[in-house]
C-alpha cells in the first residue's frame, strides 16, 4: 500500500453539501481514492453539529447551500473554541468560478477551492495538498485561516515591504 493510499484509508471526511447527488459523487469519489470514514451533512448548521460527535481530518463544503451556505459555514468554524475544530483544512466546491468568490473563500479561511465540476483528479489534488502538504495556520486580528502564501517563504532579510536591501545584495543579473 502506498503512502497516499494509507494517508486516504486514515482519513475522516466531512462532507457539507445540500445538493443529494453531489453528496453521493463526492462520496464515491472519496470511496474510490480509499476514504473509509465519510460523515454527510446536509447544511452548514447540520456540519458546524456533527463536529460535536465526530473528528473529522478534513471538511468538503459547498459555497451555495440554504440555510447557512459554506461561507458562513467556515466563518463560524474559524472560531469555534476548539483549536483543532477551527484549524480543520476545508476545501471548498463550487460552481462559480468568479475571482470575487474565491477572493472571500480565502478570506473566511477556505483552505483550498475546487470548481464544479469536480473530477476525481481535482478532488484528488485538493486533498494532497490539504492533508500531505498542509500550510501554517494563521491568526491574526483580522484573519484566522491557513496561510494565504502557497510558496516557501525563504527570504530571511529585512523586511522585505519596508527596507532597503543592504548594497551588497541589491545586485540584480539579468
Amino acid at each position: 500500500m502506498s503512502e497516499t493510499d494509507q494517508l486516504f484509508a486514515r482519513l475522516h471526511v466531512l462532507i457539507v453539501e445540500d445538493s443529494a447527488h453531489m453528496r453521493q459523487l463526492l462520496s464515491a469519489m472519496l470511496q474510490a481514492l480509499g476514504v473509509k470514514d465519510i460523515i454527510i451533512a446536509k447544511c452548514g448548521d447540520e456540519g458546524l453539529e456533527k463536529l460535536h460527535s465526530h473528528t473529522p481530518d478534513i471538511v468538503l463544503t459547498d459555497a451555495a447551500m440554504e440555510p447557512t451556505d459554506g461561507f458562513a459555514f467556515v466563518e463560524r468554524l474559524r472560531h469555534l473554541d476548539s483549536q483543532v475544530q477551527s484549524s480543520l483544512p476545508v476545501i471548498m466546491i463550487s460552481g462559480h468560478r468568479e475571482r470575487e468568490l474565491i477572493e472571500r473563500a480565502r478570506d473566511v479561511g477556505v483552505t483550498e477551492y475546487l470548481a464544479k465540476p469536480v473530477t476525481a483528479v481535482g478532488l484528488y489534488s485538493r486533498l494532497i495538498e490539504a492533508a500531505a502538504n498542509p500550510r501554517p495556520f494563521i491568526k491574526t486580528e483580522n484573519f484566522l485561516g491557513p496561510d494565504r502564501r502557497r510558496r516557501d517563504q525563504k527570504y530571511d532579510g529585512p523586511d522585505r515591504r519596508g527596507a532597503t536591501p543592504p548594497a551588497e545584495t541589491a545586485r540584480w543579473e539579468l
